[in-house]
């Protein structure tokens, strides 16, 4: 953490490759955002949501290839003619006054679209909203019935147990020789 800390402050371009599915998480790509960087990315975990040609440069086709060489030379070949053909020329093509216009521009683009909505706060938030809150709300309701549903389940496991013993094989597949009443319950 501390070395992408020092990296992701000084970089123009961040360029991730990892194969698809393997991106982590991303969390250096959006670092890069708040820094002015710019990302060239594969279309994998983070970037194949944010990735859009205003912000960024995207490999790939966003799917999952294994471990093909083929692949993999090809991708790397992508990447060169990316970098050849559209970032090193975007990022030395200056006006009159030596300002990179059309760079200025993809990073502004980028730090406004895409640092309100990769950022921990997003994240923490998220979480909150869809887990954390969720499953405190679910755990209060358990709580308040003093875990009748939890009885439930291991009372209804208890008579399936052993109520076993009363099926026997018979040479058509399995047939009942008692019948057992199952729970009717929506709490679970």
């Amino acid at each position: 953490m501390l070395l992408t800390e020092h990296l992701v402050q000084g970089v123009d371009v961040w360029i991730n490759t990892p194969r698809r599915p393997w991106e982590a998480s991303g969390t250096s790509g959006m670092k890069v955002l708040v820094n002015g960087g710019l990302n060239l990315s594969e279309l994998d975990g983070w970037w194949a949501e944010a990735y859009t040609p205003e912000v960024g440069w995207a490999l790939g086709d966003g799917q999952e290839h294994g471990d093909d060489p083929a692949w993999d030379a090809a991708e790397a070949e992508a990447l060169y003619e990316l970098l050849e053909r559209e970032v090193i020329p975007e990022f030395y093509a200056r006006n009159g006054e030596g300002i990179p216009t059309a760079w200025v521009a993809r990073m502004r683009n980028s730090m406004a679209a895409l640092t309100p909505r990769f950022s921990a706060a997003r994240t923490v938030r998220e979480y909150t909203e869809q887990h954390y809150l969720p499953a405190a709300a679910a755990c209060r309701e358990r709580t308040a019935s003093q875990g009748a549903a939890g009885r439930q389940i291991v009372d209804w496991r208890r008579v399936v147990e052993g109520e076993w013993s009363g099926y026997a094989s018979a040479a058509g597949g399995w047939k009942p020789t008692r019948t057992i009443t199952c729970l009717k319950s929506n709490s679970f």
